[in-house]
């Protein structure tokens, strides 16, 4: 490995005035940064610190957006739709990496298809504004574009946003701290994936992918409303390897996410010193049932992880789960 990508984000949610301590906004904000190792450790090398090569072996990006809390309407419109509304301009307006034209919305549509053929459409199998879904849509889903579509059923509009379904969290009056945060991991996700498909798209792809490492912050997996998400990470980091392969290329790319707190941090602290420096400790899911105190045969993660649980203990002691 010689290149890391790393993504990281942060989101809180805070009182829109002293005076109207109800009405809530809430904030996201992500991060990545581009490590090349190679000229990290060049830089070190002599006496003194070289501060150029320090400064080329690292380049950074950001972006930040406020998203309605509840009490904060757009007028006409009811609080759930004012947050559906704000999701769909978050994603149609924010750019992964100010270096690329494209959007999380293009991201977005790119894990419904393959790493050579991005989707048109996002399947929805239920409209966020009436509730039909079934029977009582064509085909039993309404396909979205990134521009969005009209509701078969009702004719109202439905979002690309809404495929999240982060607005069935969405709490009118109180917090909706758990629908932001749903939205601040899912938007880490998709940055890692922007970087992937722009190496990809690279002149020397598979030379490139192969030596890039991708870390993003928790547990490689899509919780809650945005579960469903987790076998479209599988299927385009599957295909991604396949294509890899087919030229000849070790399988790539390496994805990593790495826990910062929970119960698995805690246990990975206890039994660091039966595991040697330098060494991984897969943990099989009967051991994981073990530690959470699941029943032995529970299919723990399987609608949720795209990644397998390891704990691994670096060279200098220290636990990475």
């Amino acid at each position: 490995v010689r290149f890391a990508i790393t993504v990281d984000g942060s989101d809180t949610e805070v009182e829109a005035t002293r005076e109207h301590p109800t009405v809530k906004v809430g904030y996201v904000r992500v991060a990545a940064s581009f490590i090349d190792f190679d000229k990290l450790h060049q830089a070190g090398v002599g006496d003194f610190v070289n501060p150029h090569l320090l400064r080329e072996s690292h380049q950074h990006a950001a972006f930040d957006r406020a998203l309605p809390g509840s009490g904060l309407v757009i007028p006409g419109s009811t609080g759930v739709d004012t947050w559906r509304q704000e999701l769909d301009r978050f994603l149609q307006e924010t750019k992964f990496d100010q270096a690329s034209d494209r959007t999380l919305a293009d991201m977005l549509l790119a894990l419904h298809g393959a790493p050579s053929a991005p989707a048109k459409f996002a399947p929805l199998r239920r409209c966020s504004s009436c509730g039909a879904k079934g029977d009582q849509l064509p085909g039993g889903q309404i396909d979205v574009p990134k521009s969005g579509t009209a509701c078969p059923a009702c004719g109202a509009t439905v979002y690309l946003g809404d495929v999240l379904r982060t607005d069935e969290e969405y709490m009118p009056e109180g917090s909706n701290r758990s629908a932001l945060t749903r939205m601040m991991l899912t938007a880490e996700r998709l940055t890692s994936l922007g970087y992937m498909q722009l190496l990809f798209e690279d002149a020397h792809n598979y030379e490139v992918l192969e030596k890039t490492l991708f870390i993003t912050d928790g547990p490689l997996g899509s919780f809650g409303t945005v579960a469903p998400l987790k076998r479209r990470f599988q299927d385009y980091l599957g295909e991604l390897a396949k294509q890899c392969t087919a030229n000849h290329r070790p399988a790539a790319p390496l994805v990593v996410g790495v826990e910062k707190s929970g119960a698995f941090v805690e246990h990975a602290r206890l039994i660091a010193p039966l595991i040697e420096p330098g060494q991984v400790m897969f943990l099989t899911t009967e051991y994981i049932n073990r530690v959470t105190g699941r029943p032995l045969d529970n299919p723990y993660g399987s609608d949720e992880f795209y990644g397998r649980r390891f704990i691994y203990r670096t060279k200098s002691g220290g636990v990475l789960v």
